[in-house]
């Protein structure tokens, strides 16, 4: 599977004047894949969760699995 992950630090500033920074990575899907952007969209619709909060969602449920991490559902 084709996939570029990078991370970019974008800074954003807070409501009391300072400054914290926000990790972002982008996924990006080549033109055989609309299969996993259909089955990202019933996911998202079905955990009623945005494109972020899903991936977070789906990892630390796979850390469970994988790890032993606990993880409590929403």
């Amino acid at each position: 599977m084709q996939q570029v992950l990078y991370t970019r630090d974008a800074v954003r500033q807070t409501t009391e004047g300072g400054f914290h920074r926000v990790l972002r990575k982008n996924v990006s899907y080549n033109k055989y894949e609309d299969h996993i952007q259909r089955i990202e969209k019933e996911l998202m619709k079905k955990h009623r969760l945005g494109y972020s909060a899903l991936v977070k969602f789906l990892i630390l449920k796979e850390g469970q699995q994988q790890f032993g991490i606990p993880f409590l559902a929403s």
